[in-house]
């Protein structure tokens, strides 16, 4: 059978449901950028550079963390970055996402951002700064206004007076923080309780802020406290929103070098999760005799791989096709549907496909119309000899008919290089009476 790439006609139905993710998941654990987006500042004056890559020991072993580097050149304002997750986006406002990060030098600040929407480029940070503590702001990476890039705009006390650079309100003291260490930065996002609402009327979410050391990450660091404050940015669109590492070389005095370490960055919340896709399928006609080409399934999915999608296809009308005649098939990293209909049926019904990456699901449905099989009286080939000698050769008047030599490379009549074969003329071709050889013909008919 052929191979059917089909893709014209049909309908699509969905069936939408959500990722809920009960226990904390690794969205990057620091040994690669995979799965990882950069986002970065629109003003760049002098283009710089800024990348995080995978540290390496001698450009051969990793040492299990990345590397956030930017290039000498160092633009007004800081060029700041982030990192953003491409498959595991918050659904609600209700989350918590947390990662370590460890300065390389003073200039280097580094930490986690949350409530990104990728396509305005605001989000809200909290991060190290090891000049004097830690400390929550919004950025707004794709600005053109310097002013902007990083402020406190959507940020209120939890009293609903705007937030400062203060200690108290979005900033907290380093206290007992060790820069030889890896720093758990913690940063959650809840619901609004009454209360908020009566201090900031259009508040959309609670933040809590809070610094700890690996591998006691319930405890703060001796000598900080936690930032809590509330917000008042729309909560980005499901698809929209966006987790990630977050850093900068803060210094327009030193060139830019290596800012700091990053690993371990985990989510914990409901997730959300894309639909897989697949392509309407063209309706399909064919014979009682029960062959039907095979058909390429057109399916994809923004976090799973194709070949991990779970495909299954069923017949309205069993008695057409039964269960065990559809068939999936795997060729080549892609996937087909095999249909084979009980022989001798006629009718028609429909077959739907559903294709699952274990969340959510799509499907499509389609025709399989079966139609009686028109069998057709094969032609009759006659010779006779003509009055001059020659030969007749005669037929229905059906057809094409074609001529070999030697029972291979078949030949329209009007192509053959023969001199003593005429023109077909009413099912009747006369051949000369001095042709030599063997000759065959043959009738096609459509």
């Amino acid at each position: 059978m052929g191979l059917n790439k089909i893709g014209l006609i049909g309908v699509i139905l969905l069936t939408v449901t959500s990722s809920s993710l009960a226990k904390p998941v690794v969205v990057n654990d620091g040994r690669k950028v995979t799965g990882l987006v950069q986002i970065e500042n629109k003003i760049n004056d002098v283009n710089g550079t800024i990348e995080l890559r995978s540290a390496m020991r001698n450009n051969r072993w990793p040492l299990g963390y990345l590397e956030m580097i930017q290039s000498k050149k160092t633009p007004i304002p800081p060029l700041r970055a982030a990192w953003y997750s491409k498959d595991i986006m918050p659904k609600t406002g209700e989350y918590k996402l947390w990662g370590e990060f460890q300065p390389s030098t003073i200039e280097g600040m580094g930490g986690v951002i949350g409530w990104l929407n990728n396509e305005t480029g605001v989000g809200i940070y909290y991060q190290l700064n090891s000049y004097d503590g830690f400390q929550v702001g919004t950025v707004s990476f794709l600005t053109d206004d310097a002013s902007v890039n990083i402020t406190l705009d959507g940020l209120f006390n939890l009293d609903g007076s705007p937030a400062k650079d203060d200690y108290g309100s979005a900033w907290s003291d380093l206290g007992g923080y060790d820069p030889e260490r890896f720093a758990v930065l913690q940063l959650t996002f809840s619901p609004p309780t009454d209360q908020d609402k009566e201090v900031l009327e259009d508040v959309t979410a609670r933040i809590s802020a809070y610094p700890s050391n690996a591998r006691t990450t319930a405890k703060l660091i001796e000598g900080t406290s936690k930032i809590e404050l509330l917000t008042n940015l729309p909560l980005p669109e499901a698809g929209k929103h966006r987790i990630g590492y977050f850093g900068f070389w803060d210094s327009i005095w030193n060139e830019g070098s290596k800012i700091g370490n990053f690993k371990w960055l985990r989510f914990e919340g409901e997730a959300y999760n894309e639909m897989p896709t697949i392509e309407p399928i063209a309706d399909v006609v064919s014979n009682e005799d029960g062959s039907v080409d095979i058909i390429e399934l057109l399916v994809a999915d923004l976090e799973t791989k194709k070949t991990q999608l779970k495909i299954s296809a069923s017949a309205l009308d069993t008695d057409l096709i039964p269960v065990e005649g559809l068939k999936i098939l795997k060729k080549g990293g892609n996937q087909y549907l095999e249909i084979l209909p009980n022989r001798g049926k006629i009718g028609e019904t429909e077959i739907t496909v559903v294709v699952s990456d274990g969340v959510n699901q799509v499907s499509t449905l389609f025709k399989v119309i079966l139609q009686e099989t028109v069998k057709a009286d094969p032609p009759v080939l006659s010779i006779s000899r003509n009055d001059d000698g020659g030969l007749i050769v005669s037929w229905d008047g059906k057809g094409q008919i074609q001529y070999s030599s030697y029972l291979r490379d078949w030949q329209v009549i009007g192509d053959a290089n023969d001199p003593f074969l005429g023109v077909p003329n009413n099912g009747k071709l006369k051949i000369g009476k001095d042709a030599q050889g063997s000759k065959f013909f043959r009738v096609i008919v459509p």
